[in-house]
């Protein structure tokens, strides 16, 4: 693991991250351990707080995300939002396709088709048009209720707010390029600047009790208004990380912090307090 650390340290020191791309370990590695911490949690052995992994994978997204999109604007062409998107589609469509054929068959055999078929089936639709996370709301009102732990499809919430924040962020960046004409890199800043800030406000007054009710159903676990802002806290390590200096030895303690920082999360944090709320820091922190 040390090992692993140590190439990170030299990518993020030397090399440019918007013009070279290179193969990151860490980031593979960190997205293990989120899995991991989810499914773990899920197979109800004991890691209280294993569904935080879903928050370090949305602080990985932004990272990785935004290095896509300026890398692109270094280009002479700039950034292409077709091409964006097209990878986006190329990388997620198939595999989720495949996915929900599987599950929906899978369901028809060995469900009851009492409850939780017609569940199954309406999440996948949501699946397939980005709002999974809608749907679990409306169909299980909470994420550690019975009726989501019953969800094959479950997960696919957390890949409609990746989605979801696909479609947000570069509208965001468009509107204030064209209006202000900032270049992307400028108009990314104040994106994250501006949903990250409204988004944590909004976290916070949800995990308060003090949303008004015609707000409520965008205040809930699966919401993309109440996780913006850890999209956001990558998005703006991606494009102030570069200018990081550290030495060798530095850089690997801070790594170990933040792993240990997170597995601290998965271990004693549990769902007794407000998800997404103030304890979110912490797995994000980590990230």
């Amino acid at each position: 693991m040390v090992k692993a650390i140590r190439p990170v340290t030299t990518e993020v020191s030397s090399a440019n991250p918007v013009t070279d791309v290179k193969h990151r370990a860490d980031i593979q590695g960190l997205r293990a351990v989120a899995v991991l911490a989810v499914l773990i949690f899920h197979a109800g052995m004991p890691l209280p707080g294993g569904f935080l992994g879903v928050d370090v994978f949305l602080v990985i997204s932004g990272y990785v995300i935004t290095q896509v999109v300026l890398r692109q604007a270094a280009k002479p062409g700039g950034v292409s939002w077709t091409n964006f998107y097209t990878r986006r589609f190329l990388r997620l469509g198939p595999a989720l396709s495949v996915m929900l054929v599987v599950t929906l068959g899978a369901s028809f055999l060995l469900s009851s088709p009492f409850g939780i078929q017609q569940a199954t089936g309406a999440t996948a639709i949501g699946a397939t048009l980005l709002s999974a996370n809608f749907v679990l709301a409306d169909l299980t009102g909470d994420y550690f209720a019975a009726p989501a732990k019953f969800n094959p499809l479950l997960h696919t919430w957390s890949l409609s707010v990746e989605e979801q924040t696909y479609l947000v962020i570069p509208l965001l960046i468009v509107v204030l390029g064209i209006a202000f004409k900032w270049h992307t890199k400028r108009a990314l800043i104040w994106t994250f600047a501006g949903t990250g800030l409204l988004s944590i406000l909004f976290m916070l007054a949800a995990a308060s009790d003090r949303i008004p009710a015609a707000l409520a159903a965008f205040a809930n676990y699966y919401s993309v208004t109440s996780r913006l802002w850890e999209f956001s806290a990558g998005g703006m390590v991606a494009i102030f990380g570069q200018r990081l200096r550290l030495s060798s030895t530095v850089a690997r303690i801070v790594g170990w912090t933040g792993l240990l920082t997170i597995i601290s999360a998965f271990a004693l944090l549990d769902d007794s307090q407000r998800y997404p709320g103030p304890w979110t820091l912490l797995p994000l922190t980590g990230t």
